[in-house]
């Protein structure tokens, strides 16, 4: 095995850093050709060195991909820089050994395939989809090792009508079977067989028209409900003690009298809105709800509290408390982040807010039914899981509420893609979605996946959704396993014909 080159080593650095932007990022166009790089690299380079290739190319994704951990990890645990170093060196690590791992299944079939470039392209797309449907598998709840090659194409309107049907996958499978099939064609040399991909991805976008049109005429809303979204954007260095406990209290109850004078039926908070366990007297609660409407309704408050579980342990809950102070429904957080909220292998990052409790899962997935409507909860992390939106949606939910804290990766890439998975959300359930995330993008996305609001600031503000409820139900129609069932038939197929054949000939 030939050792690669400085030159192959830098451009190699260089594509993964091409594919890890295009990736966290979402960026559309640059997702169709972001693996032409690697697929021009690899270009007749022997098993060991697809290996070898596949961890240089992993630590190319890793540095955008991680890059926030030292920073964020440090300030999360109270300035201890060996937690951002140690925790930044193990998940470059293990990203090298999955592109290691991946690029050499990528290889193994390549060499053993004589076929033309249309089905070598579905061969290498069927792997990734596979590689990345394991790490959503074994990340559900750790998203920063999430890395789907179509989370670009949810930046598009048209292209994510497609997940509506077969999920991330499907996104996946398209991004990377165009990107290998180009480079195949420019490398043959054959320029006008360029309007091939090109024509794929405008059948693709037309399609995702005709869907989007589709369900468009057949969800029948129900009567709009107002959403008042109260964006505290606390900074994560401000804490509710005698020096910032004062400010943070006004400036909850400044943003309160905003939301309630808009007249909204919900006032939508961020998560852990009031970090303390709730208590029915609570005094900044009780002067929250005291604030008069205009119109003298009831206004359901979605506010996030601790709620007590045992002597040591408390849960992450979102409770809708009517003005008159009477508690509609309580939902507690279920998928736990690993390592931040719930221990992983005995393993926690020290966090600085929970003085020593630990959080613990809640067990009901019922939506919050409130006056106007039931309201799907998801907190943060799990809008990123679609199981979690799923199972509301299927219990009844008529529209999705997202609180969330992004205020540790305020300043990374991991605020967008919140965005646009609560945007999948939508997608996937034909519900509306709106978020309110401390220090991220708050907004609201209409069920056919139109971006109706989408606001970040280091100010605390005040927004209106108008949203639309409905009851339809897009599960019949969801198959996320189709794209990743197929693709493993397909592998199995490739890697066993050979035998196949010998099988075949012995007996003959």
């Amino acid at each position: 095995m030939k050792s690669p080159t400085l030159k192959q080593t830098i451009a190699l650095i260089f594509s993964g850093v091409i594919a890890g932007y295009a990736v966290t990022h979402a960026i559309f166009l640059l997702s169709w050709v972001c693996y032409l790089p690697l697929f021009f690299l690899l270009k007749d380079k022997s098993l060991k060195e697809h290996f070898l290739y596949g961890a240089i190319f992993g630590l190319g994704v890793s540095v955008i991909v991680f890059f926030w951990m030292i920073g964020s990890t440090k300030e999360f645990s109270g300035n201890q820089l060996l937690y951002g170093v140690l925790v930044t060196a193990i998940s470059t690590s293990l990203f090298c050994f999955y592109w290691s791992g991946l690029i050499t299944v990528v290889g193994l079939g390549l060499r053993k395939f004589s076929c033309g470039i249309f089905l070598k392209a579905i061969f290498v797309a069927s792997c990734f989809v596979l590689g990345e449907s394991i790490l959503a598998l074994c990340f559900s709840q750790l998203p920063y090792y999430l890395f789907n090659s179509g989370d670009g194409l949810l930046n598009n309107l048209y292209t994510i009508q497609w997940a509506s049907y077969f999920g991330l996958p499907i996104l996946n499978f398209m991004v990377v079977f165009i990107n290998y099939l180009t480079i195949q064609i420019i490398i043959a040399r054959k320029w006008k067989t360029l309007m091939m991909p090109l024509g794929i991805i405008a059948l693709v976008m037309i399609f995702g028209f005709l869907i989007k049109q589709k369900v468009a005429h057949e969800v029948v809303s129900l009567k709009p409900i107002k959403i008042a979204i109260a964006a505290e954007n606390v900074p994560p260095q401000l804490k509710w003690d005698e020096h910032g406990g004062n400010i943070l209290a006004q400036r909850l109850l400044a943003l309160n009298k905003q939301a309630v004078s808009l007249h909204p039926d919900i006032v939508l908070w961020s998560e852990a809105t009031i970090p303390w366990t709730y208590k029915a007297d609570d005094e900044l609660l009780t002067e929250i709800l005291k604030e008069p409407t205009p119109l003298q309704k009831q206004v359901t408050h979605i506010i996030g509290f601790m709620s007590e579980n045992t002597k040591n342990s408390v849960l992450n809950s979102s409770y809708g408390i009517m003005s008159n102070g009477k508690v509609v429904g309580r939902y507690d957080k279920i998928a736990l982040l690993h390592f931040v909220e719930t221990p992983i292998f005995g393993l926690n990052l020290p966090f600085l807010d929970l003085d020593g409790y630990i959080v613990e899962k809640g067990k009901s997935e019922m939506p919050i039914a409130t006056p106007v409507g039931k309201a799907g909860i998801v907190l943060c992390n799990e809008i990123v899981k679609p199981e979690s939106t799923i199972i509301m949606a299927k219990n009844g939910a008529e529209f999705l509420l997202n609180p969330s804290n992004d205020a540790w990766f305020k300043d990374s890439y991991i605020t967008e893609m919140h965005f646009l998975y609560a945007r999948l959300g939508a997608i996937i359930n034909r519900k509306d979605v709106v978020l309110n995330s401390n220090n991220g993008f708050s907004g609201h996305i209409k069920y056919t996946g139109e971006v109706l609001l989408k606001r970040k600031s280091k100010d605390f503000f005040v927004e209106l959704a108008n949203i639309s409820p409905n009851r339809y139900d897009n599960s019949r129609y969801y198959f996320p396993l189709v794209m990743p069932f197929l693709c493993l038939s397909m592998l199995l197929f490739m890697f066993s014909a050979p035998f196949i054949s010998i099988t075949q000939k012995k007996i003959a």
